[in-house]
């Protein structure tokens, strides 16, 4: 297709781009739970004591109805759905092609043109 759009041209590179965004978001997701399990087992090798975390949206604030889990464990698992999700998503990225590519010229006056 861009040899038919440029067809005097040298084209030394061409590079589909493709709709990311989801994989951006899943990859954040990845690395902050990471991270906050990695704080969680520091935590536990300076205090000896396993942190703990609450299963509703109000956390400490409300122990009516929270019930305490295993910081280290939950955000382990957390990170590894996480993880799963980042690699499936990267297997179907290259269907989601957002309609622009990059192309580079074999001199910049041809770029300019």
């Amino acid at each position: 297709i861009y040899r038919e759009a440029y067809p005097s041209f040298q084209i030394t590179h061409f590079t589909l781009a493709y709709n990311i965004a989801q994989l951006q978001h899943l990859y954040k997701r990845r690395e902050l739970n990471l991270r906050i399990w990695q704080q969680s087992k520091q935590m536990f090798e300076e205090s000896g004591k396993r942190p703990v975390v609450y299963n509703n949206k109000c956390g400490q604030m409300c122990g009516c109805c929270a019930k305490e889990i295993d910081a280290i464990d939950y955000y382990e698992k957390l990170y590894n759905v996480y993880k799963q999700r980042v690699e499936d998503e990267y297997l179907h990225v290259r269907q989601k092609k957002c309609g622009l590519a990059f192309i580079t010229f074999s001199t910049s006056e041809e770029a300019h043109r």
